[in-house]
């Protein structure tokens, strides 16, 4: 699992990613699927970046399935 403000995101059963947001009334408790498939058990860190007006996001790095290591863009307003 691994968490940014003001999302977090962790690996559930079937190995697929899913997120949760915090929002305006706390935390969205029904996970949103991030239609990722990572390694059982794989580590991931979600990393923030800010760049030109409206590029601000967070990239997720984690390992997939055939042991690659990969990133993936996602934008904070997502919560994933």
């Amino acid at each position: 699992m691994t968490f940014y403000w003001p999302s977090f995101v962790f690996q559930d059963d079937s190995d697929m990613m899913q997120g949760l947001v915090f929002g305006v009334r706390g935390w969205n408790l029904q996970a949103t699927p991030m239609n990722l498939t990572c390694q059982n058990g794989s580590s991931f860190v979600k990393v923030s970046y800010a760049g030109n007006a409206g590029s601000d996001g967070a990239r997720i790095f984690y390992w997939k399935n055939d042991q690659r290591l990969v990133s993936v863009a996602r934008s904070q307003t997502l919560g994933a």
